[in-house]
């Protein structure tokens, strides 16, 4: 079927109207195309990782063994871009502060349709540096314990979250008030992310 627009063009001038669409919807997708190409070429080997229980025991008791350094928990979904992308970045970062004393307390989440532990699994090959430890918390407790600390809106879950503490702080009955936190969601809430300014802040409470 020929567009009304085009009908009056020469035959060898019209574009035809399926390969119209399609060249629309891939122009669309190419900066997703680009963002996960982008990611990808970042990924290594899988590393290891630990199923959380109900009371975020696994998770604490890491917590609060590297009291004695700066900690960034993060809350991701394994099969979102903006996530992945959030792992690579903290990659990066570790990589250029190779001396630094901190410990990175990653929580993949079953946030999104396609999450599992599998995925999560996959997913830990984003951020391979040894003082990251990589958790599958299938009943979401670092979700629900931030959306209630952060005050996320009722109707909303505390992901695509990164939030930095300072050394000599526990976690007890519940987690200890933040550092600094930031959020990739485009929220009125909390600093929003970007891999410059959480470099920033992991600088000033690491050295």
């Amino acid at each position: 079927m020929i567009p009304g627009s085009q009908r009056h063009l020469p035959a060898e001038r019209r574009i035809h109207y399926p390969a119209m669409v399609m060249r629309r919807l891939l122009l669309s997708l190419l900066p997703v195309l680009i963002q996960v190409s982008t990611v990808s070429a970042l990924q290594g080997p899988s590393r290891g990782i630990t199923t959380v229980s109900p009371d975020g025991r696994e998770f604490v008791n890491v917590f609060n063994a590297a009291s004695d350094r700066t900690r960034l928990v993060t809350v991701f979904s394994p099969t979102c871009g903006h996530c992945l992308r959030g792992a690579a970045d903290i990659q990066n970062i570790l990589s250029k502060e190779s001396g630094a004393r901190i410990k990175v307390l990653v929580l993949w989440a079953p946030i999104l349709g396609r999450d599992s532990r599998r995925a999560a699994q996959q997913a830990t090959a984003y951020l391979q540096d040894p003082r990251a430890e990589h958790f599958w918390d299938l009943w979401n407790f670092g979700r629900q314990n931030y959306a209630k600390q952060l005050e996320y809106p009722r109707s909303d879950a505390a992901w695509d979250i990164f939030v930095l503490y300072k050394p000599h702080l526990a976690w007890q009955r519940s987690g200890p008030e933040p550092t600094v936190w930031f959020q990739d969601r485009g929220m009125d809430i909390g600093l929003k992310y970007t891999a410059d300014l959480l470099h920033e802040h992991v600088k000033k409470w690491v050295r």
